[in-house]
């Protein structure tokens, strides 16, 4: 009792014990000579091939599909989000360079000119890294900051690893286990990435309770690169006085960074 699907000549090109909306709608019986004729030119299949499936079971995989299509908004939303709080990421440690480096008047920009002239974020973190600890080197009243910087730079190699995967994955509908997954990864023809992991187990990619875990991260980091900003800042232009205060505001940014990401599905904030 299949449904059958045509191509654009009208032949029968495929057969479904359930309806396919869209493209396998036309119901045909299984002595129908195009059903016979298709059948006739494929390898023997079994007796209950095209055996419809027990409603039990079409109640299932409903609620696959509907779980999965849900998954798929949620990665949507989610993907939007990040690159935009990534955005106020980058704006932040281009802010911090600026303060680093620029020794013209407020009004100039030839430290973000600088800043943006370099090719990816590696290369932009990498500067950013070595001038404030060439900063560091020459001002002795900010050596005590390197520890809270050295724990900001950790965090922006650790969520420069999932940026990348959020600017270059797709959103994939894996079936595995008899079930339905969707999941941020990589391109679906990638076998390194998709095909020898999927091989070994269903778990690839990014689920949306990971990847808004990772989101959470972004506003911390933000935040102290922020705070280191207003540190040196203050310095700059205050001395040592606001020093105490800003490395205590930093302390507290800093036992936060990454923290999300740690947490367990059941710790997980909703």
């Amino acid at each position: 009792m299949p449904y059958v699907q045509r191509n654009f000549l009208g032949v029968v090109t495929g057969l479904f014990a359930v309806a396919q909306p869209g493209y396998g709608e036309e119901f045909l019986q299984d002595d129908h000579p195009e059903v016979v004729d298709f059948l006739s030119k494929q390898p023997p299949l079994p007796a209950d091939f095209l055996k419809p499936i027990t409603e039990d079971q079409q109640r299932k995989n409903e609620a696959s599909h509907a779980l999965a299509v849900e998954e798929n908004q949620q990665l949507r939303n989610l993907t939007l989000s990040y690159l935009g709080q990534w955005a106020e990421l980058e704006t932040a440690c281009s802010a911090l360079f600026y303060v680093i480096v620029n020794s013209g008047p407020k009004s100039s920009k030839i430290a973000y000119a600088i800043y943006y002239a370099l090719g990816g974020f590696d290369a932009r973190i990498g500067v950013l890294h070595q001038s404030i600890l060439q900063l560091f080197e020459e001002t002795p009243g900010l050596q005590r900051t390197a520890k809270s910087w050295g724990a900001i730079y950790d965090e922006l190699k650790a969520v420069k690893g999932v940026r990348n995967k959020v600017a270059h994955g797709t959103i994939l509908t894996i079936h595995s286990g008899g079930r339905q997954i969707t999941r941020l990864a990589a391109p679906p023809f990638d076998p390194i990435n998709i095909g020898r992991p999927l091989a070994k187990g269903p778990e690839v990619g990014m689920s949306p309770e990971q990847l808004a875990r990772h989101l959470r991260c972004l506003p911390i980091a933000t935040e102290a690169l922020d705070g280191m900003n207003r540190l040196i800042a203050d310095f700059r232009e205050f001395g040592e006085g606001p020093l105490p205060q800003r490395l205590a505001e930093l302390d507290a940014l800093r036992s936060h960074l990454g923290n999300p990401r740690k947490e367990t599905p059941n710790s997980a904030k909703p």
